[in-house]
Formats: structure tokens, sequence, C-alpha cells
């Protein structure tokens, strides 16, 4: 029985995006497939906080800087419609908006991480 249930965990903790696994008398196999490994149930609290506030403040850093660029290539082309006259000429390309798009996502990364 014990075999079974410590086969199950380690399917479970190498198909998580996380693995956590608890050192105790069951042995260490989960410890060892796993990413993390801790001692006491009770350390658990203080890695989720932790990890969990870092996974949200990247998620805002991505929303900032995904709001940020479509804003920027919004602003442009309305202010060429309006010096074009609204005549449904395109400003940029399909595939030149694709380049732009990522040079943008890279710069404000960097300049991002040269604030912080």
């Amino acid at each position: 029985m014990s075999v079974l249930v410590e086969l199950c965990l380690l399917l479970n903790i190498t198909e998580a995006n996380v693995g956590i696994g608890l050192s105790g008398r069951e042995g260490n196999q989960a410890v060892l497939a796993s990413d993390f490994a801790l001692a006491q149930f009770s350390f658990l609290e203080r890695l989720l906080l932790v990890h969990g506030r870092w996974s949200y403040i990247r998620s805002c850093k991505f929303v900032r800087y995904f709001f940020y660029k479509n804003f920027a290539f919004t602003l442009c082309q309305l202010m060429y419609a309006f010096h074009s006259g609204f005549s449904a000429q395109v400003l940029i390309a399909l595939s030149v908006y694709r380049e732009v798009a990522l040079i943008c996502s890279i710069c404000c990364l960097v300049i991002e991480s040269l604030l912080c």
C-alpha cells in the first residue's frame, strides 16, 4: 500500500509546475523528485507566501507592459488617422507591427530592470 502511495506522490510531483517534497519517515523519494524540499510541514506557509508574492509581482509587471505597449501603439495609430484624414491607410504593416511589439517589450523589460 505504501509503495502505491509513494508512486502516486512521485507522479504528482513530476507532473506539477512546482514540486514540494516533505522529508519524513516514508523515505526521501518525494524529496529527490521535487523542486523544493521541506523538513516540516509548517515551512510550507512561508514558501507559498514568498513565491506567491513573487508570482503576483511578475504577473502585475506583465499586465502593465501589455497595457503600456497597446496604449502606445493605439495612440500612434490614432494620431496617424488624424494626420491622414481617416483615409483607412495603414501606418504600420502587420509584419512590422510584430517586430516593433517585440522590440518595445524588450525595451520595457530592460528599463524596468534598470529602475528597480
